[in-house]
């Protein structure tokens, strides 16, 4: 009864998840576009044509303007045009999307944003898995909530590479969790779940690089727990060398295609200066795009700044916003200090981020803000339980949530980022709410109490 319990709420949240998704996409955010989707589409038909990750212009300017209305991106190609390498983005979505196109025949969005849909809805088997052992109404909670969670839904919807580092962090987390689960009873499912989310964890930091320190935070805390087993180092590098062979395979790549190694976005002052603007600064620098060019363009009025990716990716521009970044790491350390804490405070308390890349509305970011601050204290319970009960599952959640920090916190944190990693205060607020109605009610969940 228990196991077709389980099996039928999983298959119903699925479901649900990816109608909504998919219901999404089709009625509330058909045209939804970021800065980088175009791009990406542009490139993948450079891929598709045997030009590499390049892209055109025109073909970014049709796709941003039309996207819906064109129901093949090909018939945006100019014959001729000078193409421009993809130096900003990492390459992974260019050559995902190619390979869709090539296999479905649909060059346009859709087919991108439904496989988006089915992995997001996947996400909620493994979150269900993941909490089930604490009990069955915690896991559908979670896995609910995973389902029902809007800023999600509209990553989701987004075709790039923003829904791709949760996704990252929820398969490596279950893998991890999973092993150590398993690993005596069923070593063997234990060692395929690690390979799976060295696979999972590998994909993702193809297409964006919020979880770069993921992999390696993971196995050391993956190590620590499993010390005792006489073959750890083998175990850990059963998820390690899937990861790894994707962080290598991308160097790679972006070394043969831009001649640059970094495993990163080609840029690193523009989102460094972005960061600086985050808070109170006295360069005038805003947190926004259009800030850190103005921004650059006082500093040396002869670059261009229009925002096109050649030319926030050009040297000039990088060594501009370098030569004043050096020079305020000279003058005010502090800044960078000071930032660094307030936005690793941010990581752990969402509620404190105000933009509307996490909520779409000021009546959202005030209902949302209120909610959080209200399931704070039941986020501290739900440490204080699995401290008690399962230190394996708190070790783990942390990690994606210290992997944030390592990669954001010191530079530029965005509400994306927080989105990719909200399981965790939904699984911490779900254990909370669990072990105070125990205690509150006590024939409603016995189990919970600890001793």
């Amino acid at each position: 009864m228990t196991l077709r319990r389980s099996l039928v709420a999983v298959t119903a949240i699925f479901l649900l998840a990816l109608v909504i998704r998919i219901a999404s996409y089709e009625v509330l955010w058909p045209d939804r576009l970021h800065g980088a989707s175009a791009p990406y589409a542009s490139a993948a038909l450079g891929i598709i044509n045997g030009e590499g990750v390049t892209f055109s212009q025109t073909e970014v300017g049709q796709i941003m303007s039309n996207s819906r209305q064109i129901a093949d991106f090909r018939t945006t190609s100019v014959k001729g045009e000078k193409r421009e390498p993809m130096n900003v983005g990492l390459p992974g979505v260019s050559y995902l999307m190619a390979g869709i196109w090539r296999v479905t025949g649909v060059y346009n969005f859709r087919s991108y944003v439904y496989l988006q849909a089915v992995l997001d809805s996947l996400l909620c088997i493994l979150l269900f898995s993941l909490f089930l052992p604490h009990g069955f109404w915690v896991a559908v909670t979670v896995a609910l909530g995973w389902s029902l969670f809007l800023p999600q839904v509209r990553l989701v919807c987004t075709p790039g590479y923003d829904f791709w580092p949760g996704f990252g962090a929820i398969v490596g987390t279950w893998s991890a969790v999973t092993y150590c689960r398993v690993r005596i009873e069923r070593r063997t499912w234990g060692l395929l779940a690690l390979i799976l989310g060295g696979i999972g964890t590998g994909v993702s930091l193809w297409m964006r690089e919020f979880m770069l320190f993921f992999p390696f935070l993971l196995a050391v805390v993956l190590i620590l727990l499993v010390r005792k087993e006489p073959r750890r180092w083998t175990h850990v590098l059963a998820y390690l060398l899937p990861a790894g062979v994707f962080l290598l395979t991308l160097t790679f790549a972006r070394f043969v295609q831009t001649g640059d190694a970094r495993p990163t976005h080609g840029t690193f002052w523009h989102p460094f200066w972005a960061g600086v603007g985050q808070f109170l600064n006295p360069y005038g620098v805003e947190g926004t795009d259009s800030s850190v060019r103005a921004f650059a363009a006082r500093l040396n009025p002869g670059i261009r700044t229009n925002g096109s990716y050649s030319d926030i990716s050009s040297n000039e521009y990088e060594e501009t916003l370098k030569s004043a970044a050096w020079e305020l790491i000279r003058q005010h350390p502090e800044i960078l200090v000071r930032n660094a804490l307030l936005r690793s405070v941010i990581v752990l308390q969402p509620a404190l981020y105000t933009t509307d890349e996490f909520f779409a509305s000021p009546f959202q970011r005030r209902m949302g803000q209120a909610v959080l601050w209200i399931a704070f204290p039941l986020q501290v319970l739900g440490l204080v339980y699995l401290n008690k009960r399962d230190r394996p599952l708190l070790l783990l959640l942390c990690v994606p949530l210290g992997s944030i920090i390592l990669a954001l916190a010191p530079f530029y944190l965005v509400g994306r980022a927080l989105v990719s990693i909200f399981f965790v205060h939904m699984g911490l607020i779900a254990l909370g709410t669990k072990w105070l109605v125990s205690v509150c009610l006590p024939p409603f969940g016995m189990e919970c109490r600890i001793e």
